[in-house]
């Protein structure tokens, strides 16, 4: 992964997410400064808890709001998970120069091993946990770094047709389990 190709990645994921989030974010700021008459309860919940917007500027809202155990307006909500892909793409081009392949994929499995009890303990032992759990990058490295793992395998045809062979069992048992599993968490939310 030669430093170049880490420019050329970096230059195109800016071209890619930066003109779209700054619109977003220049349309936060006006509806912030718009003088209406009615800034009723449908305007507070979209623009009315908008704060720390310097944070928003560097891809960091998501530990600002961490930090104040609080989500942002609702139109800016959601960038706390842009902003935690943001800081991994800065990160993994870095690590992915200084280890080969063979320590990059060793160093993943052991990401992907780790995070869920690094997230478990956030959630048992700090104030803040829950929302750490998932808003704070290295609470969320485990399926980056499968996302990276899988990126560097290079499938043969011999694969692909595999694949494509299981694929319906695959989805089956996949959405069956996915179903089972929302069946009994709403079980489990609701006492039914």
């Amino acid at each position: 992964f030669p430093s170049h190709d880490i420019k050329t990645f970096w230059f195109r994921r800016a071209l890619r997410i930066l003109p779209l989030y700054w619109v977003i974010l220049s349309a936060a700021i006006l509806a912030t400064h718009l003088k209406t008459s009615d800034r009723g309860p449908g305007y507070q919940w979209l623009f009315g808890k908008l704060q720390y917007l310097e944070t928003y500027t560097v891809f960091l809202q998501n530990i600002t709001m961490t930090i104040q155990n609080q989500m942002s307006s609702a139109w800016l909500n959601v960038t706390w998970s842009l902003a935690i892909e943001e800081q991994f793409y800065i990160f993994l081009p870095i690590a992915v120069l200084f280890l080969n392949k063979q320590k990059f994929i060793v160093i993943s499995i052991i990401i992907v091993v780790l995070t869920p009890l690094l997230r478990t303990a956030c959630v048992l032992y700090l104030p803040n946990g829950e929302m750490a759990s998932f808003m704070l990058l290295p609470l969320r490295w485990d399926s980056l770094f499968l996302g990276g793992m899988l990126a560097l395998i290079k499938p043969t045809n011999k694969k692909i047709e595999k694949i494509i062979k299981y694929q319906k069992p695959i989805i089956v048992i996949g959405l069956s389990i996915f179903l089972i599993l929302g069946l009994s968490n709403q079980a489990i939310v609701t006492g039914k």
